[in-house]
């Protein structure tokens, strides 16, 4: 989730380093429909792993890390049989203004100037008569980066923040194209285009960008989910904003709700992360699923094994039903 006061936070140059991608045995495929799918926990821990692991000393925006962090998600949606929906590709480059600077370079992580940002896109193209309009499901995938303190490298991971919600986009995306694949002839439905967004944390650039210059029709857009920051659910509480953005998110949430989850309405994160930018810009119906501020928010301790992986997968399950709802109800905004 972007901060509100602009810290400098440097990043440097890419390692080569292999990241492997998830594995399991879930099998959407049997699923009478895609509410009825069972995501897997583990699949969101492999990708919040892969997201947060010290050698992407902190996805900063503009550095080649974030590169790094992008080329997986993109790999992530190739492997899922998504359609590329970037501009001649899976990226839809982000120009700024990026801070620019340099920082002392340790060995963990060199340091190096910043240049461009990127979104990555993946579709899913919809059927019928439905097809023309899109649904969007989104997260960021950039963090803070690194500082150097003396000789020691202090890594912002940002596990929850936001390689969480990055991981149920990513897993979401997965489970659904495999669900459609198997059953050709489901009913017509909307298509999906799921949005991972750089440059949030420098004040939701990159999704800004996509509201500005979209690679869809603009007038085709439906409504918009974004995850930022669902990683550490407690009291099975999820926080809700933009609920006001349009009437039939009550009815949409509560059919989606998994048993046991509970949601809080508040609006108070609505102008601090991505939806914001579709909300201001296009007008359009746009949530934001939160599961609260912790006192590891924005520090070296936002680590992989801090987050509720349990929790994760009911946010999760839910957003597969809700995009599904939403890609299939009969009715527009």
């Amino acid at each position: 989730m972007m901060i509100r006061s602009a810290r400098a936070v440097w990043l440097p140059i890419v390692l080569a380093v292999p990241l492997t991608t998830c594995s399991d045995a879930s099998a959407p495929e049997g699923a009478p429909e895609p509410a009825a799918i069972a995501v897997n926990s583990s699949a969101l821990r492999s990708t919040v792993a892969a997201l947060a692991d010290d050698s992407m000393c902190g996805r900063l925006a503009g550095t080649p890390y974030e590169r790094q962090a992008a080329d997986y998600v993109a790999s992530r949606f190739a492997d899922a049989g998504l359609e590329a929906g970037g501009v001649g590709g899976w990226f839809q480059m982000v120009l700024g203004p990026l801070a620019q600077g340099s920082a002392p370079p340790t060995d963990r992580c060199p340091a190096e100037e910043r240049s461009t940002s990127q979104n990555v896109i993946g579709m899913l193209r919809g059927n019928g008569a439905l097809a023309g309009r899109w649904v969007m499901v989104g997260a960021h995938y950039d963090h803070l980066g690194w500082l150097a303190r003396g000789t020691q490298t202090e890594v912002f991971n940002g596990a929850d923040d936001n390689a969480s919600g990055t991981a149920v986009v990513v897993e979401v995306a997965r489970l659904l194209q495999r669900w459609v694949v198997a059953h050709p002839d489901a009913a017509p439905r909307r298509s999906i285009l799921f949005l991972t967004f750089g440059a949030e944390e420098e004040g939701l650039i990159g999704s800004q960008a996509f509201a500005f210059m979209p690679t869809v029709p603009g007038d085709s857009l439906y409504a918009m989910v974004n995850l930022d920051m669902v990683g550490r659910l407690r009291d099975n509480q999820l926080t809700v904003a933009g609920l006001e953005t349009w009437p039939a998110w009550g009815a949409l949430l509560e059919s989606a709700r998994p048993a046991g989850l509970s949601f809080v309405f508040d609006d108070a994160s609505l102008t601090r992360s991505d939806q914001f930018s579709f909300i201001s810009s296009l007008e359009l119906p746009a949530i934001h699923l939160f599961t609260g501020l912790h006192r590891e928010y924005h520090t070296p301790a936002d680590d992989p094994p801090t987050l509720n992986y349990d929790g994760m997968q009911q946010v999760a399950q839910m957003v597969l039903a809700l995009v599904w709802e939403l890609a299939t109800r009969a009715d527009s905004p």
